[in-house]
């Protein structure tokens, strides 16, 4: 159960095996009986914020568009229909869909059908992750000067919003992915890509993700076939398999339906704060009450010094840090 039906993770060859594994072996990065536990529909305590994250798919394949919702979770349904309340409200992201996009070959095409997809969707422009690697770059450009006329529907408008493009050759990031984390991606992961695959992996190990009925078995596949591990040369950084290798592993297939579906989870978790895994063991420290000696010399209180006591917080909960533009 706990390598995921892997005949080469490194716990085989340890416990089964009696041998030490192999030098830069590479294993699944997201186990499947992780992804088959998120097979649910998380029920929310209040409104979610849409997030979206689209590969174009570089290699003659068609793009792929994710599409899903970010939020706090109080209970969740399985798929037999049957509730399950959470011990604690959290914050989750539930995967609505994953889909093929027709592959047009030409960059106002895609950009065309991708905002017809995004339009119903309410998602925000700072929400919507694209890949903006090679061609990519010519789309994400074209929605970013439309996306106010063709899905705000604010007609003559010339305003260009920003949108979260991602080239596949950048650098991780100097966030942190779970709450204890002591080092940040940059200092775990080779790349962003490395980032986006090892995030949602993390995301499903610690229950964050929920797969709902539109997320295709073949997106599923793709999530539990990539592997990684730290390489040769990378010193002890973690990165995936190249999508060549993946590819002639699995029949010259490209995961892009799973790289649409790990760009929709990077998307998320840069632009929610909040969106962060915690061990369920884990005990967060609690904001400290303002104190009205904070600021006091040996003789109290400095007069002319601004006493904020922090009611707002305190009466209002943790405010949601999240760009709405």
């Amino acid at each position: 159960k706990d390598v995921g039906g892997d005949a080469e993770h490194p716990l085989i060859w340890s416990e089964v095996y009696v041998m030490f594994p192999p030098n830069g072996m590479l294993v699944n990065i997201i186990q499947r009986h992780w992804v088959d536990r998120a097979k649910k529909e998380f029920l929310f305590e209040s409104a979610t914020i849409p997030v979206a994250g689209e590969d174009v798919g570089l290699t003659g394949d068609p793009p792929a568009l994710a599409s899903g919702r970010i939020g706090r979770a109080v209970a969740f349904t399985d798929f037999n229909g049957v509730r399950h309340d959470l011990p604690a409200p959290r914050w989750v992201i539930q995967v609505d869909a994953v889909g093929e996009l027709p592959l047009t070959g030409d960059s106002q095409l895609l950009a065309d059908e991708t905002m017809e997809r995004l339009k119903p969707l309410g998602v925000k422009p700072n929400l919507f992750g694209i890949d903006r690697t090679g061609v990519g770059q010519g789309t994400m450009d074209i929605i970013r000067h439309q996306w106010r006329s063709k899905i705000d529907m604010i007609r003559g408008s010339s305003e260009v919003v920003d949108i979260a493009g991602v080239h596949y050759s950048e650098g991780a990031s100097e966030t942190k992915v779970m709450e204890e984390d002591s080092k940040t991606c940059k200092e775990l992961y080779v790349g962003v890509i490395a980032e986006m695959w090892y995030a949602t992996a993390r995301f499903f190990e610690h229950d964050c993700i929920g797969i709902g009925k539109g997320v295709t078995d073949k997106t599923i596949s793709q999530l539990v076939n990539r592997r990684g591990g730290s390489t040769a040369g990378r010193g002890k950084l973690m990165e995936p398999e190249s999508k060549k290798d993946y590819k002639q592993r699995n029949g010259d297939k490209s995961p892009d339906e799973a790289d649409a579906f790990t760009l929709l989870v990077h998307t998320a978790r840069h632009a929610v704060s909040e969106l962060k895994p915690k061990a369920p063991d884990t005990t967060l420290e609690r904001p400290k009450i303002p104190s009205i000696f904070d600021k006091a010399s040996g003789d109290g209180l400095k007069f002319g010094d601004a006493l904020d006591m922090g009611w707002k917080r305190m009466a209002m909960g943790k405010e949601i840090n999240v760009n709405t533009d």
